[in-house]
């Protein structure tokens, strides 16, 4: 029993190192929104509850009553049901610690932007890929990554150094000499951030 137990660790081992050479944090998703139970579409059934549909990707009434969401607007917020993508973002305070990196969809321009927010919930969306599986469109890049490179200025002798901006004729990031001090937001202190921050408007894995 032994070796086929560490044969098991070690596949999932194998796993967890593979999804966190993708680059992008796993989502966790809210076992409710991945229920065992079916959908029963009785009609004129009394207590109709909402269950996500894995295959349209969609919040849609039922008449089981293992439903785990009671009306449509906890179960579109909980199981980024299409829904997300036109409805207001989510309203919520929290201290600027708190505050994490999100993508939200923008439906008059079809795409994904950049933000900061309080929650992962509705249309605040953890990563750029999960944002356009969800709601389509693309990536919006943003503005300063269109930005031309500034070199700054010397503050002292040993400040200068090399950093990274992002050329839009070229579609990728080039190094340039940086003085240290002061310069503008497309300017990254590694090939990797730059990639990061501005690549990912021209594609998304």
């Amino acid at each position: 029993r032994r070796p086929l137990r560490l044969l098991i660790f070690t596949y999932f081992l194998i796993l967890q190192l593979f999804a966190l050479s993708l680059g992008e944090p796993p989502v966790v998703n809210d076992p409710r929104c991945r229920p065992s139970s079916p959908i029963i579409t009785t009609p004129g059934c009394r207590t109709p509850g909402w269950q996500f549909d894995q295959v349209s990707k969609e919040c849609v009434p039922t008449c089981n009553l293992a439903a785990p969401f009671e009306n449509k607007a906890a179960c579109d917020g909980t199981c980024r049901s299409k829904q997300v993508c036109s409805a207001a973002r989510p309203v919520s305070g929290c201290l600027q610690a708190s505050q994490v990196n999100v993508y939200y969809f923008e439906r008059h321009s079809k795409t994904c932007i950049r933000d900061v927010a309080c929650t992962f919930t509705g249309n605040n969306f953890p990563t750029a890929a999960e944002c356009v599986r969800t709601c389509g469109g693309s990536v919006a890049q943003p503005e300063y990554c269109r930005e031309p490179p500034n070199q700054g200025y010397t503050c002292d002798e040993e400040s200068g150094s090399y950093r990274y901006f992002y050329d839009v004729n070229a579609k990728q990031c080039v190094w340039f000499p940086y003085f240290g001090c002061g310069g503008g937001q497309n300017n990254f202190r590694s090939y990797e951030e730059c990639r990061q921050r501005c690549l990912h408007g021209e594609s998304v894995n």
